[in-house]
């Protein structure tokens, strides 16, 4: 009777499992989706509200820093288009990572019952962030142009 030897060796890399990912890639489409219609169902203001908020703190950040003077000067921008811009980046980043986070907690009970890649749940608050920094990309584009 022959004796069968099994050996299990670790991967040679780090893989976070693209082919698995791609696989699945309609959930990440799916719930962020999902994250945006609850999003903006639960504003008043729905889709302007990622309008808003950009514009809102622009004018707040120069107002208040123009009037304690400590605006930078960067010669042909004037100053709120400079608060604009790292503005929407900084609400990219801190919504990706924020969010990503939190949506592990948040679907907790989901990735009890099934499986599924579990990067998919922060790829998609991550992509939920890019669509708010999409919008907030087009503001930036118009106020420049205005």
């Amino acid at each position: 009777m022959e004796s069968k030897k099994t050996t299990i060796r670790p991967p040679a890399a780090i893989d976070p499992g693209f082919r698995e990912l791609w696989k699945h890639r309609e959930l990440i489409y799916i719930f962020s989706w999902r994250d945006i219609k609850v999003k903006y169902k639960q504003t008043f203001f729905g889709i302007g509200w990622a309008l808003f908020q950009p514009l809102g703190m622009m004018l707040l950040f120069s107002v208040v820093f123009s009037r304690a003077g400590f605006s930078v000067d960067i010669p042909g921008v004037p100053y709120p288009i400079f608060v604009l811009s790292g503005l929407i980046i900084w609400n990219l980043f801190n919504l990706s990572v924020s969010h990503a986070a939190e949506s592990m907690v948040g679907n907790a009970p989901l990735l009890r019952k099934i499986y599924f890649p579990r990067l998919i749940i922060p790829l998609s608050s991550i992509a939920t962030a890019l669509f708010d920094f999409l919008i907030a990309f087009v503001l930036f584009i118009l106020v420049c142009i205005f």
